[in-house]
């Protein structure tokens, strides 16, 4: 069994792309981290690299921001690959079965409102 699963913030905005072929598809990549307490007190964090396709990804460049909390279901697959100095370098990402919106930053409210707001030569 591989499944996965975690609820985190996004890092950044999703990246969203179209394929090219005799079947486009939609595309998704979006970062999330995972803050955990260490003995100290301070907080580390966990970064998870995702993958979504289909109408999955067609949500998420719809509804799913930078700063939202999600909650993410789906498989771990290793990402390893050669770098320019020829170095193997190993990784996992998560290709996304569920996504949820969970919580959206909580100034977004704020955010919106000034993003229609006309320009005051225009008002």
């Amino acid at each position: 069994m591989n499944k996965f699963i975690i609820m985190a913030r996004l890092c950044r905005n999703p990246e969203v792309w179209e394929t090219k072929g005799e079947t486009p598809l939609l595309m998704a990549s979006f970062s999330i981290a995972y803050n955990w307490p260490k003995k100290d007190g301070k907080e580390e964090a966990d970064y998870y690299y995702c993958l979504a396709t289909g109408k999955l990804a067609e949500f998420i460049k719809n509804y799913v921001k930078s700063g939202n909390k999600v909650l993410v279901t789906g498989k771990l697959k290793n990402n390893n690959y050669q770098n320019k100095n020829g170095d193997k370098v190993f990784g996992v990402q998560v290709y996304v079965d569920e996504i949820e919106l969970v919580e959206s930053k909580r100034n977004r409210t704020k955010e919106q409102a000034q993003e229609v707001r006309l320009p005051s030569d225009l008002e």
